[in-house]
């Protein structure tokens, strides 16, 4: 019985078979109060599960697929953007956006995502975050985004072929982890307004 031998690629800094083949890689998640002022109530949307599909797997595929779900775990209506490179933020080089729904995963090619970890730091060159929703999510003082944890990196490692899965879930700030419903956000917005707009709790 043949050992199945991994090692950390010296050329991409990640993680390859014997027949160099990449089966994995860096990916990051940003908590949403990193680079957002959050307040009880507020929706926000968390990463609740990120995949890396490795070469044999994702088959020439080169894309990252983003699923946004609703408090309960049911997909639902969101808009993402995949912003590049991370670090420019918030001024990024370039943006795409695609509104993931209950039947469509939002999707984005990595055609130009190729990095040398050696050269260009551990990260790819990607963000990705929810920045709507389709209705508008209820937020406080008439904000135009949603809050969103950011997942950093992804990218072609070495020019290898792979690819992510990401999934998004809808939370409170104040709620319960992962998400709550309308109902919790309503009463924790209305016990911040009451208590002096302490974080609940």
């Amino acid at each position: 019985m043949s050992e199945v031998i991994v090692y950390k690629d010296p050329a991409t800094d990640a993680f390859a078979m014997r027949d160099g083949k990449v089966v994995g890689c860096r990916v990051d998640v940003w908590s949403a109060e990193r680079n957002f002022e959050l307040r009880p109530g507020q929706v926000i949307y968390r990463v609740v599960d990120l995949r890396f599909v490795n070469e044999e797997q994702a088959r020439g595929d080169t894309r990252i697929l983003v699923q946004v779900q609703d408090c309960q775990g049911r997909p639902t209506m969101g808009k993402v953007v995949c912003a590049w490179p991370q670090q420019r933020a918030p001024r990024w080089d370039g943006t795409a956006y695609d509104w993931a729904s209950p039947a469509h995963w939002a999707e984005f090619a990595q055609g130009s995502g190729n990095y040398d970890p050696a050269k260009h730091g551990p990260l790819g060159p990607y963000v990705v975050f929810v920045q709507e929703t389709s209705p508008p999510a209820p937020l406080l003082q008439g904000e135009e985004s949603v809050a969103s944890d950011w997942a950093v990196g992804f990218g072609l490692p070495g020019n290898r072929h792979v690819a992510y899965l990401v999934t998004f879930r809808e939370s409170v700030v104040g709620g319960s982890e992962p998400g709550c419903n309308l109902i919790l956000a309503a009463m924790a917005k209305l016990w911040g307004v009451q208590y002096g707009g302490k974080k609940v709790g």
